[in-house]
């Protein structure tokens, strides 16, 4: 009798140990699919702001035109604006019209010769600013400066001029391609 008292009350305690680790397991579980739950949670929210992100239209602040402004208004009072500024927007694209309008007016009021499209047939992302005939040219360099110090992020690749109805040689362009 002292025996199976003994033998029950082992077995009564291994029960209790089994009993406890399966509630520390099942904590443990429920701590990591919460952990997965939060982290879907936020990658859903961060999702969701890029994608209305992309919705709203580029701007160009007062302090980024002002910046575009200052270097070219420096360059035409210097001599150096001997090119023209092509500036041509991604056809039947309100956005990349609108952003490219705001940048051709920031350059526009600099007193540089411009020149103004909206039917580029580009099809990339972001602004690219080049000279034409591809190479390098002071005039170009000016121009990318005034971005660099705008802080607008922009591609030196050469792209078709073909793909614009203006096609001058020995100018530099500003192609302003969908966001």
């Amino acid at each position: 009798s002292t025996v199976l008292k003994c033998a029950g009350a082992v077995v009564a305690v291994m029960i209790l140990i089994v009993g406890f680790r399966e509630s520390a397991l099942r904590g443990r579980a429920q701590a990591a699919e919460k952990g997965r739950w939060n982290q879907e949670l936020k990658d859903a929210r961060t999702r969701a702001d890029e994608a209305v992100t992309k919705q709203q239209p580029r701007l160009l602040s007062g302090q980024q035109a002002e910046a575009i402004f200052q270097k070219l208004q420096a360059a035409v009072q210097n001599g150096k604006a001997t090119v023209p500024v092509i500036v041509a927007s991604r056809m039947m694209d309100a956005e990349s019209f609108g952003y490219g309008r705001q940048i051709l007016e920031a350059v526009q009021k600099s007193g540089w010769q411009i020149g103004h499209t909206e039917l580029s047939t580009h099809t990339f992302s972001g602004v690219a600013v080049f000279f034409n005939p591809s190479g390098a040219s002071e005039q170009c360099d000016i121009v990318r400066s005034a971005f660099t110090a705008a802080g607008i992020p922009f591609s030196s690749d050469y792209l078709d001029v073909k793909r614009t109805p203006i096609q001058t040689d020995n100018a530099v362009y500003v192609i302003v391609g969908n966001k």
